[in-house]
């Protein structure tokens, strides 16, 4: 294992007009951390130019690694796949659609030592009202049935242990869409130390359309993702 070394895994799909700019943002940051650092990013099948972008940038970067797949399968399995994968003491996980700041990844660095997850939530948060209810809901939701209240617990800004988060990847297979929130109960069900949340800057999207989950979805997503939370918690059911 790689001593203090980070891997940043990025998941991409169709980001042509702004990939560049965000692996560029990330290599600044990965630069500075230790030895055997990098960036690992999959790309979903992109079939808007972000493919010949990455391979552009892989080709003059060391520390980029792109996985090239035919055609996308989902967030989460992509998710799930990257998480798999590196062997350095710390994994840090983000979206490839430029709404975060690269730069803030140092805030939560700076408090690593002493916990296995570190995560961020979203600063002046560009998203509508009604998403932000919903986000509390699903919170308090997981409070309820799990006593973690955890502000934004989606948020896909976050810093992980590796040693720690090896224990749960695999079982992570219920929430097939807010996987980050089951990465985030089963580390802390699994008695890894978190940090106190870190705020973190949150910007307009400018890579047009986003590909996040439309406005009628959210409901089914989160009636569908309350039987993922009760199998969960069966997992963990001694504790209860």
């Amino acid at each position: 294992m790689k001593q203090n070394a980070v891997t940043v895994c990025i998941p991409v799909f169709n980001e042509s007009k702004v990939i560049a700019q965000v692996i560029t943002d990330w290599l600044f940051v990965v630069r500075e951390l230790p030895k055997g650092s990098g960036i690992l990013v999959e790309d979903g099948g992109s079939t808007d130019g972000t493919k010949q972008i990455l391979k552009k940038l892989e080709s003059k970067n060391n520390l980029l690694k792109v996985i090239y797949r035919d055609k996308p399968d989902g967030f989460g399995n992509a998710t799930i796949r990257l998480l798999k994968i590196p062997r350095t003491e710390w994994i840090f996980f983000t979206d490839g659609d430029g709404q975060y700041v690269p730069n803030d990844f140092w805030k939560l660095w700076s408090r690593r030592k002493g916990h296995d997850l570190v995560k961020g939530i979203k600063l002046g948060r560009k998203d509508s009202m009604f998403r932000r209810g919903i986000s509390y809901i699903w919170s308090s939701i997981i409070q309820v049935m799990f006593g973690l209240f955890i502000s934004d617990i989606n948020a896909a800004f976050l810093l992980m242990r590796r040693s720690e988060l090896s224990k749960i990847i695999d079982e992570v297979r219920f929430l097939k869409v807010l996987v980050i929130t089951e990465v985030v109960i089963r580390m802390l069900m699994n008695n890894s130390i978190k940090s106190d949340d870190i705020h973190i800057l949150h910007r307009k999207r400018i890579g047009g359309k986003s590909r996040a989950l439309p406005n009628y979805k959210i409901w089914i997503v989160i009636f569908s993702h309350l039987n993922g939370l009760r199998l969960i918690k069966k997992d963990y059911r001694v504790n209860f």
